[in-house]
């Protein structure tokens, strides 16, 4: 396959970009891949917790899941705007909005007594983070060089991909205690990590003397407008109608299992994750782009096939198959979401926030359709949805290969 010319970036991978003194970048870097990583562990802590909840709430396990949509829903949206936000007003104001709102929806969470409660409070939970995780990425790559981005979208792929298990992990050992224990833990980390976020100095933000609203459209407009971009928002989105479809069903398949045991299969899936994110930039520069590109497709076609053909998932004789299905399923989470994050952050440095939100906005929309997807073809087996999966992974595929062929290669 024929590559884009590669981009011309600096070598210094430590060079700060914005302007803004090296300790104020490394303190707000600090919280930033804190609060990173606590938005996948709360999201996907629910996946363990499912049975305990609806116990509570006297529903259907499945009914539970819709708390996730609900989540997904504003997140998504929010974040399209959200990082073209904090292009204009700064970085470290938008984000303290957002966790301000989602430490209001936690606490609502935790005292919700019906399923309803609960999902009114998961949409407040997504409208706040979504003022949070595209403004997370474009903080994280203010303060490099373009050389140095591959590295540190490989660490946030890395710290999403672990958080992932590590969520289901700690919540299958606190859902004893009650449901509530797990968000009552994230609920005062969360506040410990905006008090940090407003000790830290913020760093100047420059301002083009444009009015924010219109600023806002244009930078939108400008981006949306490009080819490779529509491109990027297909292949995010087909990673959270593919990779992110196989973590989230896989658990409601072993909905009966116990809760340690599916956070710890959770965990390990993330660990696998996190040493492919941790990985992808030294790969990236030894083999290529396109190594780290074939290396998350093969991965997840793998998994997926595996639980295809791995019968019921709440048995116990199943296991082992599961687990190394998800161990694969892993090096494809830890891969893919960050190579297009790396493409994002490359294509126009000026307005990395834009394209962070587009990006992650466009990811999220793809997990918050997971459900009302696959549900219905859920109550036919597990395996329909599987082979659904392996659908849509084959148009992720031809999506990549497009990328590949027309982006620019990122510099390593």
């Amino acid at each position: 396959m024929t590559q884009g010319a590669p981009v011309n970036n600096s070598r210094d991978d430590e060079a700060p970009a914005t302007g803004h003194p090296q300790e104020n970048y490394r303190a707000l870097e600090l919280v930033a891949y804190t609060l990173f990583a606590i938005g996948p562990m709360v999201g996907n802590g629910v996946l363990v917790m499912l049975d305990a909840m609806a116990s509570d709430f006297n529903v259907n396990p499945t009914d539970v899941m819709l708390a996730i949509t609900a989540f997904m829903i504003p997140f998504a949206i929010v974040q399209l705007f959200s990082g073209a936000i904090s292009d204009t007003k700064g970085r470290v104001p938008v984000l303290t909005f957002g966790i301000f709102v989602y430490l209001i929806a936690m606490l609502l969470e935790i005292f919700s007594t019906s399923l309803p409660m609960f999902i009114l409070a998961s949409v407040i939970s997504g409208f706040g983070f979504g003022f949070v995780n595209p403004v997370l990425v474009a903080l994280i790559t203010d303060g490099c060089s373009p050389s140095g981005i591959p590295k540190r979208m490989g660490i946030v792929g890395a710290l999403a991909a672990i958080s992932v298990g590590l969520g289901p992990a700690i919540a299958g050992q606190l859902v004893v205690f009650g449901w509530q224990m797990f968000y009552a833990v994230f609920l005062v980390l969360s506040l410990l990590c905006l008090a940090l976020l407003r000790l830290v100095k913020r760093p100047v933000n420059k301002q083009s003397g444009k009015p924010a609203i219109g600023e806002l459209i244009s930078n939108l407009s400008l981006e949306l407008k490009r080819p490779v971009v529509l491109l990027l928002m297909l292949c995010i989105f087909a990673v959270g109608l593919s990779y992110s479809a196989t973590i989230q069903w896989t658990s409601r398949g072993m909905a009966g299992v116990d809760e340690g045991t599916i956070g710890l299969l959770l965990l390990l899936t993330g660990i696998v994750g996190g040493v492919a994110g941790v990985s992808m930039s030294r790969i990236m520069g030894l083999r290529g782009i396109g190594t780290v590109i074939a290396l998350g497709l093969v991965s997840l076609f793998t998994a997926v096939a595996i639980l295809l053909f791995a019968g019921d998932l709440a048995l116990p004789a199943n296991l082992p198959l599961i687990a190394v299905a998800l161990l694969i399923a892993g090096w494809a989470g830890g891969t893919l979401s960050p190579v297009l994050m790396t493409y994002s952050q490359i294509l126009s440095p000026e307005r990395r926030g834009v394209l962070a939100g587009i990006l992650t906005s466009s990811m999220f929309i793809g997990n918050a359709l997971n459900v009302p997807i696959y549900s219905s073809i859920f109550a036919f087996g597990i395996q329909w949805v599987y082979t659904a999966i392996l659908v849509v992974a084959v148009a992720l595929s031809i999506l990549m290969i497009m990328l590949y062929r027309t982006a620019p290669r990122p510099s390593t």
